[in-house]
């Protein structure tokens, strides 16, 4: 197998983004519930600390707001596994209808062909093109789309800034002595 030059690897990648093109509700909508997916999974320990404050000391604790809290953490984690079932069931259907476009293009072309093509053309090597490398293919756009998703995530993630929030921490020991401790988070302090 050769190497490709940057205008071939360019030329291939165009070709990828055209057969991709049709499917852009679908990158859209794998997009939209990668969002949700983070959001929510990033909203959870939030909604734990929040639990965690309404708990003041033993007998000391509001249990109406404790319990709706963990319900809402708990409708969080089933929104949660639904939208990336949802999207990881999309980015499948969009992986395997480029990949039966790209055959069924193959496949069209080579009914076209002069009949002198298969005598001067290994069987192998044409069955090898049509299954193997479109195989290939298709394991990578689907690694591909999801990657775009994490870093179109992690983009967006690290745009709203909670990549530089500081949290501090307060916290006495047993002797009373205080701690002081400052946590950053994505960033010096």
């Amino acid at each position: 197998m050769t190497k490709q030059t940057r205008s071939e690897q360019r030329e291939s990648l165009k070709r990828v983004l055209k057969a991709l093109s049709q499917y852009r509700g679908y990158l859209v909508l794998t997009l939209v519930l990668a969002i949700i997916t983070v959001g929510l999974t990033l909203l959870v320990p939030i909604l734990v600390g929040k639990a965690i404050d309404n708990i003041v000391e033993a007998g000391n604790v509001d249990l109406s707001a404790v319990t709706r809290i963990l319900v809402t953490v708990g409708i969080s984690v089933i929104v949660t596994a639904g939208a990336q079932w949802v999207m990881t069931s999309l980015n499948n259907m969009l992986t395997f209808a480029v990949v039966r476009d790209i055959r069924s293009r193959a496949f069209a072309v080579l009914m076209h062909l002069p009949l002198s093509y298969p005598d001067s053309h290994p069987t192998g090597e044409t069955v090898s093109r049509m299954i193997a490398d479109v195989d290939q293919l298709a394991d990578g756009l689907l690694l591909d789309v999801q990657a775009l998703q994490r870093v179109g995530v992690a983009r967006l993630h690290a745009g709203v800034g909670v990549d530089d929030q500081v949290i501090r921490v307060d916290a006495r020991t047993a002797e009373g002595e205080e701690l002081g401790e400052v946590l950053a988070v994505g960033g010096a302090v």
